[in-house]
């Protein structure tokens, strides 16, 4: 592993930019790898919304196709997330990592040319995005799983901030550039941009040497059912064996369920019933985007002088107020226009904050044969409740109001800040010792 040393405040206060310089010339693997992250996380915000646009423009599909169409992307994340963990922690991460990218590239380039041809129909374009949905999983876990390979003890805080912040940017931009790319050369054709960056991700992948990993005793077991289920059921213990990890995944799964209860109603909220107009509407997703880009650079510092535990619990606690924030404004009027500024402001300036922190101490708690599993479970036990919330959030806003489901949303939110302050996680300072997290 490289080495890697402390974040202090001094560090920071002698110039960010020497610092990050600092870190990245120090971990020269983490930087490649960094890069084909960066690279994948441009190309799917692009992809999110090429993709349904061009369901819309090209085969002019109906509600329930674009619903369906959003569910096969997050499909893949429940029925095979934690398979997908266990064929991680048996195989080189790295390569899996590249093939998945050139899959993805190769799918992402049949699109355009079946529109070109006009060949194009729902069931292949259904097809295509959840083979999407199958190879960005691969692609992700093997990238959380490989970068504690690359970096250890406190630089996993810099590093999680890293590829926070190219998240956050991309989330940020990416759809604008998508947009853009729609309006000018077809929404098929926009896909083909994220093919050519995941091509690009695959070649930075490429680019990593892997740290050779410790032979696992049962790797001969090979892939009967048996062997598969002990190996998923013992990523899962894992995910629940330390108190602290423990208390990451409850807090963090009562937290994307809170979260995902008001995603969809926001826009729908901020039309219907604060009568925002479109740009208004824009500007305050716009605000929520560079907030959390802000959120992610100032993420190691406010580390450094907090602690890991306080500023997870300051992250949680900003989103919980940017929610009632939201949730209080009394109507239409300038006053609604800046409450509401103010509320994405504290949402996307608290998710970096809690997100880097999870991240870190997840991956320092868990050992390396494991990770891949650990972080495929934690994946589906998140996602899933970001699933269920999504279904559940319209059908709560169709019985109470939308202005209340979203303070429903804020109070769950609220549970999970609370969750946290009673678990070992308020205390937590720095990355802590594997050795002493066991029960």
């Amino acid at each position: 592993m490289a080495p890697s040393e402390p974040v202090s405040p001094t560090d920071e206060g002698s110039g960010a930019s020497a610092v990050w310089l600092h870190f990245f010339c120090g971990h020269p693997q983490f930087l490649r790898l960094w890069s084909a992250h960066t690279a994948t996380a441009f190309g799917q915000a692009i992809t999110t919304v090429a993709l349904p646009l061009t369901a819309i423009t090209v085969l002019h599909a109906s509600p329930f196709e674009m619903g369906l169409l959003s569910t096969l992307t997050l499909l893949p994340q429940l029925l095979l997330g934690l398979f997908v963990g266990v064929w991680l922690d048996r195989v080189s991460r790295r390569r899996a990592l590249i093939a998945a990218n050139v899959l993805r590239a190769a799918v992402l380039v049949a699109i355009p040319t079946l529109a070109a041809l006009h060949l194009l129909y729902t069931g292949p374009l259904l097809a295509a995005a959840f083979a999407l949905g199958v190879f960005i999983l691969v692609a992700d876990v093997a990238d959380l799983s490989m970068l504690p390979d690359l970096v250890e003890g406190e630089g996993l805080v810099r590093a999680n901030s890293a590829t926070v912040f190219s998240l956050s940017l991309a989330n940020s931009t990416g759809p604008s550039v998508a947009g853009a790319l729609a309006q000018g050369i077809g929404a098929p054709f926009a896909l083909t941009v994220n093919g050519f960056l995941a091509l690009v991700a695959a070649a930075f992948g490429w680019s990593v040497q892997e740290p050779p990993r410790p032979a696992r005793p049962d790797a001969a077991a090979g892939t009967a059912l048996r062997a598969v289920r002990a190996e998923v059921a013992e990523g899962v213990r894992e995910l629940f064996r330390t108190r602290t990890v423990r208390a990451l995944a409850g807090s963090a799964t009562i937290g994307a369920f809170a979260g995902s209860l008001q995603a969809p109603l926001l826009v729908l909220y901020f039309v219907r019933s604060l009568h925002l107009s479109s740009l208004l509407v824009g500007v305050a997703i716009t605000a929520s985007g560079a907030a959390s880009v802000l959120g992610a650079l100032l993420g190691p510092r406010v580390t450094a002088r907090l602690g890991l535990g306080p500023t997870y619990v300051l992250g949680q606690a900003a989103v919980c107020v940017g929610g009632f924030t939201i949730a209080a404004i009394g109507g239409p009027g300038l006053t609604a226009v800046l409450l509401v500024a103010l509320g994405q402001l504290m949402v996307g300036l608290g998710t970096p904050l809690y997100a880097i922190q999870q991240r870190a101490i997840r991956q320092a708690l868990t050992p390396g044969a494991l990770m891949g599993r650990v972080q495929a479970s934690w994946r589906f036990f998140v996602y899933g409740a970001q699933a269920i919330g999504a279904i559940l959030g319209g059908a709560l806003a169709t019985a109470v109001g939308l202005r209340t489901a979203i303070a429903v949303s804020a109070s769950l939110m609220l549970t999970a800040v609370c969750y946290t302050l009673a678990s070992p996680l308020r205390r937590l300072a720095t990355i802590p010792c594997p050795a002493v997290q066991h029960d």
